[in-house]
Protein backbone atom coordinates (compact mmCIF):
# COMPACT_ATOMS: atom_id res chain seq x y z
CA UNK A 1 0.00 0.00 0.00
CA UNK A 2 1.32 3.63 -0.82
CA UNK A 3 0.96 3.70 3.43
CA UNK A 4 3.90 6.45 3.01
CA UNK A 5 2.07 8.73 1.30
CA UNK A 6 -0.99 8.77 3.11
CA UNK A 7 -1.57 11.48 5.96
CA UNK A 8 -4.16 11.50 7.96
CA UNK A 9 -5.44 14.04 11.00
CA UNK A 10 -8.75 15.21 12.76
CA UNK A 11 -10.16 18.17 11.30
CA UNK A 12 -10.90 21.27 12.98
CA UNK A 13 -13.29 24.04 12.60
CA UNK A 14 -10.62 25.44 10.40
CA UNK A 15 -10.83 23.14 8.19
CA UNK A 16 -14.85 22.94 7.16
CA UNK A 17 -13.68 24.85 3.78
CA UNK A 18 -11.35 21.76 3.02
CA UNK A 19 -14.41 19.37 4.28
CA UNK A 20 -17.02 21.30 2.70
CA UNK A 21 -15.54 21.09 -1.02
CA UNK A 22 -14.24 17.19 -0.31
CA UNK A 23 -17.33 16.28 -0.01
CA UNK A 24 -19.62 18.94 -2.21
CA UNK A 25 -17.10 17.28 -4.75
CA UNK A 26 -17.42 13.53 -3.72
CA UNK A 27 -20.61 13.59 -3.05
CA UNK A 28 -21.62 14.88 -6.43
CA UNK A 29 -19.51 12.97 -8.52
CA UNK A 30 -20.70 9.57 -7.27
CA UNK A 31 -24.17 10.01 -6.73
CA UNK A 32 -24.99 13.20 -8.83
CA UNK A 33 -26.29 11.13 -11.71
CA UNK A 34 -28.82 9.74 -9.44
CA UNK A 35 -30.59 13.17 -8.58
CA UNK A 36 -32.78 15.93 -10.38
CA UNK A 37 -29.92 19.05 -11.20
CA UNK A 38 -31.72 21.30 -8.80
CA UNK A 39 -32.42 19.12 -6.35
CA UNK A 40 -28.55 17.99 -6.56
CA UNK A 41 -27.45 21.72 -6.04
CA UNK A 42 -30.00 22.27 -3.46
CA UNK A 43 -28.77 19.19 -1.17
CA UNK A 44 -24.97 20.04 -1.51
CA UNK A 45 -25.38 23.49 -0.29
CA UNK A 46 -27.19 22.44 2.39
CA UNK A 47 -25.59 19.40 3.71
CA UNK A 48 -21.89 20.98 2.45
CA UNK A 49 -22.07 24.64 3.29
CA UNK A 50 -19.01 25.62 5.05
CA UNK A 51 -20.59 27.79 7.75
CA UNK A 52 -22.70 24.10 8.39
CA UNK A 53 -19.58 21.76 8.28
CA UNK A 54 -18.25 24.66 10.65
CA UNK A 55 -20.60 24.38 13.08
CA UNK A 56 -20.87 20.65 13.24
CA UNK A 57 -16.99 19.55 13.26
CA UNK A 58 -16.56 20.48 16.95
CA UNK A 59 -19.82 18.74 18.63
CA UNK A 60 -18.91 16.28 20.78
CA UNK A 61 -20.42 13.40 19.26
CA UNK A 62 -18.78 14.43 16.32
CA UNK A 63 -15.16 13.31 14.51
CA UNK A 64 -13.98 13.88 11.71
CA UNK A 65 -10.83 13.42 9.92
CA UNK A 66 -9.62 14.26 7.28
CA UNK A 67 -7.08 12.05 4.27
CA UNK A 68 -3.83 13.90 2.50
CA UNK A 69 -1.93 12.38 -0.56
CA UNK A 70 1.32 13.74 -0.65
CA UNK A 71 -0.23 16.69 1.43
CA UNK A 72 -3.49 17.27 -1.04
CA UNK A 73 -6.58 16.67 0.61
CA UNK A 74 -8.24 14.42 -1.15
CA UNK A 75 -10.81 12.68 1.33
CA UNK A 76 -13.11 12.62 4.77
CA UNK A 77 -14.77 10.61 7.05
CA UNK A 78 -17.29 12.13 9.74
CA UNK A 79 -18.36 9.41 12.95
CA UNK A 80 -21.14 9.82 15.36
CA UNK A 81 -20.69 8.76 18.89
CA UNK A 82 -23.83 7.01 20.76
CA UNK A 83 -26.19 7.38 17.59
CA UNK A 84 -28.58 4.76 17.30
CA UNK A 85 -29.74 2.99 13.76
CA UNK A 86 -33.32 3.64 12.54
CA UNK A 87 -35.61 1.05 12.67
CA UNK A 88 -35.80 -2.26 14.75
CA UNK A 89 -32.17 -2.74 14.92
CA UNK A 90 -31.58 -4.39 18.49
CA UNK A 91 -29.98 -1.44 20.92
CA UNK A 92 -27.08 -2.07 22.45
CA UNK A 93 -25.17 0.35 24.86
CA UNK A 94 -23.45 2.49 22.50
CA UNK A 95 -23.64 2.42 18.62
CA UNK A 96 -22.34 4.66 16.45
CA UNK A 97 -22.57 6.31 12.93
CA UNK A 98 -20.09 5.81 10.34
CA UNK A 99 -22.13 8.57 8.53
CA UNK A 100 -20.08 10.28 5.81
CA UNK A 101 -17.04 8.84 4.00
CA UNK A 102 -15.91 10.66 0.97
CA UNK A 103 -12.99 10.20 -1.08
CA UNK A 104 -12.38 12.10 -4.84
CA UNK A 105 -12.20 9.69 -7.42
CA UNK A 106 -8.74 10.83 -8.14
CA UNK A 107 -7.65 9.56 -5.21
CA UNK A 108 -9.80 6.00 -5.22
CA UNK A 109 -6.94 3.80 -5.94
CA UNK A 110 -4.77 5.74 -3.80
CA UNK A 111 -6.62 3.70 -0.60
CA UNK A 112 -7.18 6.52 1.46
CA UNK A 113 -11.06 5.57 1.94
CA UNK A 114 -9.48 2.26 3.15
CA UNK A 115 -7.48 4.40 5.67
CA UNK A 116 -10.21 6.50 6.88
CA UNK A 117 -12.12 3.53 7.21
CA UNK A 118 -9.92 2.13 9.36
CA UNK A 119 -8.69 5.17 11.26
CA UNK A 120 -12.72 5.62 12.26
CA UNK A 121 -13.38 1.99 13.32
CA UNK A 122 -10.25 1.98 15.04
CA UNK A 123 -11.32 5.19 17.10
CA UNK A 124 -15.38 3.67 17.75
CA UNK A 125 -14.21 0.83 19.21
CA UNK A 126 -11.39 2.73 21.53
CA UNK A 127 -14.07 5.11 22.82
CA UNK A 128 -16.34 2.32 23.64
CA UNK A 129 -18.91 1.40 21.00
CA UNK A 130 -19.68 -1.64 20.63
CA UNK A 131 -22.38 -1.55 17.04
CA UNK A 132 -20.71 0.76 13.53
CA UNK A 133 -23.65 1.00 11.80
CA UNK A 134 -24.00 2.76 8.25
CA UNK A 135 -26.30 3.94 5.18
CA UNK A 136 -25.16 2.94 1.87
CA UNK A 137 -27.05 3.63 -1.87
CA UNK A 138 -28.72 0.58 -2.88
CA UNK A 139 -26.70 1.05 -6.19
CA UNK A 140 -22.96 1.90 -5.01
CA UNK A 141 -21.98 -2.11 -5.51
CA UNK A 142 -18.37 -0.78 -4.66
CA UNK A 143 -19.28 0.36 -0.97
CA UNK A 144 -21.10 -2.57 -0.29
CA UNK A 145 -18.23 -4.76 -1.56
CA UNK A 146 -15.80 -2.94 0.50
CA UNK A 147 -17.72 -2.82 3.98
CA UNK A 148 -18.73 -6.83 3.24
CA UNK A 149 -15.60 -7.60 2.90
CA UNK A 150 -14.21 -5.94 5.78
CA UNK A 151 -16.75 -7.93 8.01
CA UNK A 152 -20.30 -5.69 8.02
CA UNK A 153 -23.37 -7.72 6.74
CA UNK A 154 -26.69 -5.60 5.23
CA UNK A 155 -29.38 -5.72 8.52
CA UNK A 156 -32.20 -3.76 6.43
CA UNK A 157 -33.14 -2.22 3.29
CA UNK A 158 -34.69 1.29 3.97
CA UNK A 159 -36.06 4.16 2.08
CA UNK A 160 -34.54 7.71 2.70
CA UNK A 161 -35.68 11.07 0.92
CA UNK A 162 -33.56 13.29 0.17
CA UNK A 163 -35.09 16.74 -1.31
CA UNK A 164 -37.86 15.50 -2.86
CA UNK A 165 -36.43 12.48 -4.15
CA UNK A 166 -36.68 8.46 -2.67
CA UNK A 167 -33.51 6.49 -2.72
CA UNK A 168 -33.16 3.18 -1.06
CA UNK A 169 -30.08 1.95 1.17
CA UNK A 170 -28.79 -0.75 3.00
CA UNK A 171 -28.22 -0.14 6.76
CA UNK A 172 -24.77 -2.40 7.21
CA UNK A 173 -23.70 -2.71 10.67
CA UNK A 174 -20.47 -4.68 12.15
CA UNK A 175 -20.40 -5.86 16.62
CA UNK A 176 -17.19 -5.35 18.01
CA UNK A 177 -15.32 -8.61 18.61
CA UNK A 178 -14.36 -8.91 22.17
Amino acid sequence: MNQDKISLRRATPDDAPVVALLGWVAFAETFGHLFEPENLETYLHGTYSVQKIRSSIPKSYNTYWLAYWKDVPGGFVKIKANFPPPGDIPPTDTPWQLQKIYVQQQFLDKKLGQALFHNAVAHAWQQGATLLWLLVQEDNARAIRFYEKNGWVKAKYLPFDLVNQRFYFFLMTIHKSE
